[in-house]
């Protein structure tokens, strides 16, 4: 067996999907440091540009139907996290 044998064995989307989980896993632990630290509006302020040189430095473009999706996916997300006039209540008086 040679050595290129042995490294064509993992799958190179397996480490695309490795180096995602990472990547993920440290963006999450900044995120939590980071919303301790400062305002809502100055995260938020600060990650959008992050996260579109993210998006231009992969190239994705998105289909119409991907953008139905995203766009249905925002709209769940904010009427999740809407919170009821009567939500402290006692619903059994």
């Amino acid at each position: 067996m040679n050595s290129k044998d042995k490294a064509s064995w993992i799958p190179v989307w397996l480490l695309y999907a490795l180096a995602g989980m990472f990547f993920y896993g440290v963006w999450g632990i900044q995120s939590k440091i980071v919303t301790e630290r400062v305002s809502p509006l100055a995260n938020q302020v600060l990650s959008t540009p992050g996260l579109l040189l993210a998006f231009l430095f992969l190239g994705e473009r998105l289909s119409g139907r991907q953008w139905l999706g995203v766009s249905l996916a925002i709209a769940a997300g904010l009427l999740l996290s809407r919170e009821s006039s009567d939500a402290g209540r006692d619903k059994t008086s």
